[in-house]
């Protein structure tokens, strides 16, 4: 698979094994359709940030938590987008 000009490997890479691992997990025989309700964990993570957008792509509510960390460039904008039902932000103890 050739790497899209003006793309580094590693976003190629994000290609071929986020999205891939996303869709296993939403898109398994009889998966996520619309008007389902969707919790994804890790949603800060670009697995998360894949599952996140194919959830709703497809119509799906989406509810997600992430562990606080400065993965979001944005100060209180979860992943999941302000129509996201619920943004929980996971404390470690």
């Amino acid at each position: 698979m050739p790497v899209p000009p003006g793309w580094e490997d590693q976003q190629a890479l994000g290609l071929v094994v986020n999205w891939p691992t996303a869709l296993a997990a939403l898109k398994p025989p009889g998966g996520i359709a619309a008007g389902q309700t969707v919790l994804i964990h890790a949603a800060a993570s670009a697995t998360g940030q894949a599952a996140v957008r194919m959830a709703k792509h497809d119509g799906a509510r989406v509810i997600a938590t992430a562990s606080p960390a400065p993965a979001w460039p944005q100060p209180n904008r979860s992943p999941a987008g302000s129509s996201s039902t619920a943004w929980q932000v996971a404390t470690p103890r």
